[in-house]
């Protein structure tokens, strides 16, 4: 879909430990879209076109805050029918004008690579995975994993639909896609998870990092940092 219409939405922690202005500036800079929306929390040095500040919800997981945020989103008449939604991990790093569907393979490859990753011993987020597989075969749909770090499109409409068909539900991005049948097609995650990124990270137009890098002394993030140094219009 091209995205010079849609906004921008970044969910971001009540109480960001992040540096969110280098993702920002990557996606002012090569992201071509509408507006930018932060729901959640952000530092005094950072100005989108909209904000909405949402605290720690007393006794919530951060899932269930996710998922309070994207009630928020879809309740908002003001934002475009379809939008964007960015994570303060994710960079910019060439130009885009359109994303198109992409998905991690099956749920269960997911599960698997989790187990691989972590042991046997499920996560939080493994079980929450289990979860999302069960009941999109329970609605006779595919089970691909959505679960990539890399900015995903929502309708908002449909989105509040998915919502409120599975309020218990969280792996939005794959219950969405696969009700919806959005398709796509297959690719590695993006995301830099160790000191050694597994993929050829300068190619690719858009890349995750993870608390590992961001913040210290390493090829990646100097990098980043470097090709990002200038302030951009969402900067007080």
């Amino acid at each position: 879909m091209k995205t010079g219409d849609l906004d921008v939405v970044y969910f971001v922690k009540a109480f960001p430990s992040s540096d969110l202005r280098y993702s920002i500036r990557s996606v002012a800079e090569n992201l071509e879209f509408h507006m930018l929306y932060i729901y959640g929390g952000k530092r005094y040095n950072i100005a989108p076109d909209r904000y909405y500040k949402i605290m720690n919800q007393k006794g919530a997981t951060k899932w269930d805050r996710v998922r309070n945020m994207y009630l928020e989103v879809c309740n908002n008449k003001y934002m475009s029918e379809d939008f964007i939604l960015f994570h303060d991990d994710f960079f910019v790093m060439k130009h885009v004008k359109e994303i198109k569907p992409e998905y991690r393979g099956t749920i269960s490859e997911h599960i698997n690579d989790m187990r691989l990753r972590y042991g046997n011993k499920l996560s939080e987020y493994t079980k929450l995975l289990i979860n999302a597989e069960k009941l999109l075969k329970e609605a006779g749909k595919t089970t691909y994993s959505y679960e990539l770090h890399k900015p995903f499109i929502f309708n908002r409409k449909k989105l509040k639909n998915i919502l409120e068909l599975y309020p218990k539900a969280h792996c939005i991005r794959s219950i969405y896609a696969n009700y919806y049948e959005i398709g796509g097609k297959k690719v590695n995650d993006v995301k830099i998870f160790g000191k050694k990124a597994n993929f050829d990270w300068k190619c690719e137009p858009i890349i995750s990092t993870s608390d590992v890098i961001t913040g210290s002394d390493n090829e990646y993030w100097n990098y980043i940092k470097k090709l990002f140094s200038e302030k951009c219009r969402f900067e007080a």
